[in-house]
């Protein structure tokens, strides 16, 4: 072990020397990448780094971590498995008592006496090299083993698999190890010294050496001196196969292929071939061969195939490979050029090579044959048997045996037992897959691996709610989400509690307090400051105390108050808080482990554990009865649950999801395995419960405050010393450079002082904004102010959790706000990327056009268009088309196609690639966006609002119709001092009263007026929203044959987008998400309620008209009008009229004996000028009439219930 230690330290010093000039980030990425381990084990290799000796305490944890992570059975796993096929091969068997080895020859079986030495010597040379046949050993390697199969005891103690590696080294013996390279000279790997490192965690070193036998080209090559004095080589070499874009799930990253090796410790031969510019090494293809149809058709065939798509077409080529592995003929259709290809005739491939190809290109891959060394391999994997469902069709038995081969299932299990289930691999093999293939070939691996089949279950925030009953009618259940999903709802101060100050508060205030409040009297004793802040008087001297410190003392006790309410409030919302947690703790038992996410604050509930325990029960596969609460599995098997999932989706984690799930959650009447949903405490909200707090930590965090030497903020910005007539003023200037000061107002008082100019304070009392801090940030360049309010409860500790407002209490997005504000970056933690300065109209580094020019070969190509467009570049540009179509104008452009402009490119996308990829748009958002980006050129979305708007419409009126208002009053007798027209409700309710039939026929026009001018004012806020997001141009272009939209993005925009986000070609715009939008479309329309101009006249337009046309109608005959109504009133109260909803008729309802249906009177009109009505009678079994009557007539028409219908 200190041998590996010690080669560990002088690696790591190698690799720092290179990177001395870099940061700690990158010197230990640089230890990961190239010594192939973790985090923890680069961190601690990096610790050490400086000594020429290992630090005792850093070397015994890098031994325990070793130790930890490193199998050393890995090596002995291999060996396990040649031996198994060995005792399978090697025939024993006993001649005279002499045990003879019995190994098949050209001539048939031929025996061998293990005793004498010649014999030994042939039998290890034959064991030796069929082991090569099949594995991928070298020499020294296979005849290790065969030695060691003959005799298990010789290597006893010894480590001989750690000094052979565990890749052929054949190569080594006919070219030069480790010769003198040049930049530019290609390289082929040997050896890299990895094997007696710990297995790297693939989230947390996703880097991986260059396998034995890569071909790379050197790119630097450095000699230099350890600190111990070894002369070591380096040499940075390009390996193409490695650049990768990778995704483990958690986070992305980008491997540009470059490793370092070095001389003495990796291997490495030079050789004559190159690169070319598909990344492969060699001089071209080779002939083609001619082969006989007849002959083809009994090699083995690798079919590769790529589906096309709108403006690309599909691919497809062929490997003709003999069963030994050699490539003899490649076919391939018309799209797929040579570059695409990585392999060649005559060039010899394991069934390993076809697969990494599949998996690492957008190529499917089917086999058709299979390969002998794919063959011999399956051989050495136990499978188990089929194990059927009983009464289970025999054709459907025979079906799953005739698609499933037995000889292939050992490598399907293999590829599970490594990688994990995958059904769609299935079609490499040539296997048809249908349910019950899926299903049971599924269940015979759980059944037979012997490996941990490890699965998970995330439990989410809304998941964790729903265990929770919240349906209650006497209370609202909604803080169990939002303490659950992180909402700041839950914590947001709510004003639970409003103690009034009194004389027992101060019994609560620790030493420490009291100090400070002593210190505020200046400097009187503890029992003093009591006596100041007790009601009453206890001395002259006190009262004195008490006269000077009036201010001060208010000050204490509104603090002390206000410690009570928030920590009462605090500690109610601790208790549901804990309630909640324990509910699900006990919900849960000792089963996963619960968290809180560090990004959003939200709570998750986690499951891992092996599914062969849940599976392999013999209670599980045919139960009935497993599934008794799931309402999609309930009373059905797991074999029968399985075969109504789609194959394609089938895998361990499915099964464990359907059993976890029957497991813990509740289902249809809020019934589960584990009972009843859990139900949360309540007594919070019943007024009885009294929670134990502490007001000490709050209390200190505010009396502070009142130690401050007073400033004042002077017009020019600076601070000076009050004097006694300005005590109450009090700043503190947070941070301040040559354009910005912001400050902290210490009080309320001194906030408003500041903000007397703006609206954040009403009537010198600031406007309560909730918990935190308010802060101001003022331009020294224009003077003006910005209002802060920031979510941090400590004053004068600033956070990144802050809103920001306009002097009009106008809501700012803070991101886009602080963007242009690159001093105030680092106090409130705001990163912004190329494109959010775009975006947000941030000026550019003049140089960032050079920085990004030598991304790729697509940039460079770009930043060619920029600073020379010519004929011959944009003919380059064409091969970075990435399948899409070249138009060479765009007067009738097409789906997925680039057309080359003067100044930048359009693309052309169809309607749902252009909004799910490029703009991000919903299906909740997608009309809200056509709408906002004008699609159909529609500008009438008049909202119609409901009735109960008419009592806002005072917001509206005009000085002028208030007028018109005041004559109507006076026309009927009123006062208008009595009307407050602009006040809620005023307007409508005065036109209810003394107009109603008319104010009900024509109100809809003024609610029609203010609609309008809504529907225009949410269109213009989805415009603005969507706007606002916008990077690239775009605009909507349509066509006759579909929907198109175009993408303008200039060639500077372009080269941005191919620096910043590593693009290859113009078809990975669509995944760049550059153009995304907010989203919330949707609540952005529904929450603009603004009226314009236009909105506005039109409303007053139609409210003065109605005035005008009640005068002219009413003027002369205002007071019988008056009187007619009081007599209507009267009498349709007395026969007992009503309005059964606020919109209907007045309207009587009689029973009348044997019959089935009410009589039942309505009044349709009335006209109160000439007393007449229009009332409309259902009278059973007859039928309705309508008539047309006095008011003095009404009530022998109600009274009277047998009426001859035909009578006028």
């Amino acid at each position: 072990m200190s041998t590996l230690l010690e080669q560990l330290r002088k690696k790591t010093q190698i690799i720092l020397m290179s990177t001395k000039d870099n940061s700690l980030f990158e010197q230990i990425n640089a230890i990961k990448k190239n010594l192939y381990v973790d985090t923890t084990l680069a961190t601690l290799l990096h610790s050490n780094h400086f000594d020429h000796k290992w630090n005792p305490n850093v070397q015994n944890k890098i031994q325990e971590h070793i130790d930890t992570k490193y199998k050393r059975t890995r090596h002995e796993n291999i060996k396990r498995a040649i031996f198994q096929y060995l005792d399978g091969w090697v025939e024993k068997e006993d001649v005279d008592g002499l045990t003879m080895i019995v190994l098949p020859s050209s001539l048939g079986e031929v025996a061998y006496d293990p005793t004498n030495s010649r014999d030994y010597d042939t039998i290890t040379e034959i064991i030796s090299e069929k082991i090569r046949d099949i594995f991928p050993l070298s020499i020294a390697q296979s005849l290790t083993i065969a030695i060691e199969y003959m005799n298990p005891n010789m290597f006893k103690g010894e480590d001989l698999w750690g000094s052979l590696g565990l890749k052929p080294l054949n190569e080594q013996t006919k070219k030069e190890l480790n010769p003198k390279v040049k930049p530019g000279d290609h390289i082929r790997v040997m050896y890299i010294d990895t094997t007696t490192l710990p297995t790297e965690d693939e989230y947390n070193n996703p880097y991986t050496p260059p396998e034995n036998y890569s071909k790379g080209k050197v790119i630097e090559v450095v000699i230099d001196e350890t600190p111990d004095g070894e002369e070591v080589t380096l040499l940075k070499v390009y390996f193409p196969e490695m650049e990768t874009f990778k995704d483990n799930g958690y986070h992305e990253w980008h491997d540009d292929g470059v490793r370092v090796l070095m001389d003495p410790y990796d291997k490495y031969i030079k050789i004559d071939e190159v690169l070319t510019e598909a990344g492969i090494i060699g001089g071209g293809s080779k002939p083609r061969r001619n082969i006989p149809d007849s002959l083809r058709g009994s090699l083995v065939q690798a079919v590769f195939t790529r589906e096309g798509g709108w403006g690309r077409p599909s691919k497809k080529f062929i490997l003709f490979i003999t069963p030994t592995g050699n490539i003899v003929d490649i076919q391939q259709s018309s799209s797929v050029s040579g570059n695409e290809i990585p392999f060649e005739l005559e060039q010899k491939v394991s069934f390993g090579d076809l697969y990494r190809f599949e998996q690492d290109s957008k190529y499917d891959l089917q086999m058709k044959g299979r390969l002998r060394e794919h063959e011999e391999q399956l051989k050495l994997f136990p499978t188990g048997q089929w194990d059927f469902t009983a009464g289970m069709e025999q054709e459907d038995m025979d079906d799953v045996m005739e698609r499933v081969p037995e000889k292939i299932i050992p490598y399907i299990f293999k590829q599970w037992d490594e990688h994990g289930v995958d059904l769609n691999d299935m079609k490499i093999l040539g296997i048809d897959v249908n349910y019950n293939v899926a299903v049971f070939l599924l269940k015979r691996w759980l059944q037979n691996t012997t490996k941990p089949v490890m699965v998970s279950r995330t439990y989410d925030c809304e998941d964790l709610t729903n265990l929770f009953d919240t349906n209650n009618r006497d209370y609202d259940m909604g803080y169990i989400e939002e303490f659950l999903c992180g909402k700041d709802g839950f914590y947001d101060h709510d004003d639970w509690y409003n103690y009034d100050y009194d004389e027992y508060m101060l019994q609560d205030i620790d030493e420490g307090n009291w100090k400070t409040i002593s210190e505020i009297f200046g400097g009187v004793s503890q029992e003093v400051a009591e006596d100041i802040l007790s009601p009453g008087s206890t001395s002259e001297e006190i009262d004195e105390l008490k006269e000077k410190y009036d201010d001060e003392i208010r000050e204490i006790e509104s603090f002390i108050v206000w410690a009570h309410n928030d920590e009462a409030e605090y500690a109610v919302k601790n208790a549901m808080k804990e309630d909640i947690l324990d509910k699900l703790r006990e919900h849960f038992g000792a089963d996963g482990k619960l968290y809180r996410s560090d990004e959003d604050g939200s709570w998750s509930w986690y499951f891992e554990d092996d599914l062969r325990k849940w599976v392999n029960d013999g209670n599980t596969w045919d139960n009935i009865e497993r599934f008794e609460y799931h309402p999609d599995y309930a009373e059905t098997t797991l074999e029968d649950a399985l075969v109504d999932v789609n194959p394609i989706y089938l895998n361990e984690k499915q099964i464990f999801d359907m059993l976890i799930d029957e497991e813990y959650m509740f289902h249809d009447y809020c019934e589960g395995k584990k009972g009843e949903c859990l139900q949360a405490e309540t007594r919070w909200f019943d007024g009885y419960y009294f929670p134990n707090y502490d007001i000490n930590q709050s209390l200190a965090d505010r009396l502070p405050e009142l130690l401050y030497k007073p400033t004042v903020t002077t017009p020019t910005g600076e601070t000076e010393p009050l004097n006694e007539q300005e005590q109450r003023v009090r700043v503190k200037t947070i941070f301040e450079d040559d354009n910005w000061k912001y400050m902290w107002p210490i009080n309320d008082y001194s906030f408003c002082q500041l903000a007397k100019d703006t609206q954040w304070c009403r009537d010198g009392v600031k406007t309560f904004e909730g918990y935190g801090t308010s802060y101001i940030l003022q331009s020294k360049d224009t003077g003006e102010m910005w209002k802060f309010d920031d979510r941090e409860r400590v004053p004068g500790l600033p956070s990144e959790y802050v809103q920001v407002k306009t002097w009009n209490n106008h809501w700012l997005d803070t991101h886009r706000f602080l963007a242009d504000k690159p001093s105030l970056h680092d106090m409130f933690n705001k990163t912004y990327t190329v494109f959010d300065k775009i975006k947000y109209g941030v000026k550019l580094p003049p140089t960032i056009l050079e920085d990004l020019k030598d991304t790729n070969e697509f940039s460079k190509l770009v930043y060619d268009m920029i600073k020379n467009p010519n004929p011959a570049t944009e003919e380059k540009l064409k091969e970075f088309l990435g399948g899409m179509t070249y138009i060479e104008n765009d007067y009738n452009p097409v789906v997925q196609s680039v057309y080359f402009g003067d100044k930048g490119v359009s693309i052309y996308y169809d309607d749902s690639i252009f909004k799910e990829n490029i703009m991000g748009v919903d299906q909740d958002d997608d009309w809200y966006f056509e709408i906002a980006t004008d699609k159909y050129y529609n500008t009438d979305h008049c909202e119609e609002l409901d009735d109960e708007e008419l009592n806002y419409i005072g917001y509206h009126i005009t000085p002028e119709t208030e007028k018109k208002l005041d004559e109507l009053a006076i026309l009927f007798g009123e006062d208008p001092n009595n009307y407050l027209w602009s006040e809620d409700g005023v307007a409508d309710e005065f036109l209810t009263n003394f107009v109603p039939e008319d104010w009900d026929r024509a109100y809809w026009e003024v609610l029609e007026a203010l609609g309008c001018a809504v529907g225009r004012s949410r269109v213009k806020a989805v415009q603005d929203d969507v706007e606002k997001d916008k990077v690239l141009d775009y605009e909507y272009v349509g066509s006759n044959r579909y929907p198109l939209w175009k993408l303008y993005i200039t060639y500077e925009q372009l080269l941005y987008i191919v620096g910043d986000k590593k693009i290859n070609n113009f078809l990975e715009m669509e995944d760049t998400e550059i153009n995304h939008i907010d989203g919330n479309l949707n609540d952005v329309w529904y929450e603009a309620w603004e009226i314009d101009d236009e909105g506005r006249e039109n409303f007053n337009y139609e409210l003065t008209s109605f005035i005008d046309g009640i005068i002219e109608k009413y003027g002369d005959d205002v007071e019988q009008l008056i009187k007619n109504r009081e007599e209507f009133k009267k009498i349709t109260k007395d026969l007992g009229f009503t309005k059964p909803y606020s919109n209907s008729d007045l309207r009587k309802t009689d029973e009348i004996e044997g019959e089935n249906q009410p009589r039942i009177v309505s009044i349709r009109k009335y006209d109160p000028k000439d007393n007449k009505l229009v009332i409309s009678i259902h009278q059973p079994p007859g039928g309705s009439k309508t008539h047309q009557i006095t008011l003095d007539q009404l009530a022998d028409y109600t009274l009277q219930h047998k009426l001859d219908l035909d009578t006028n």
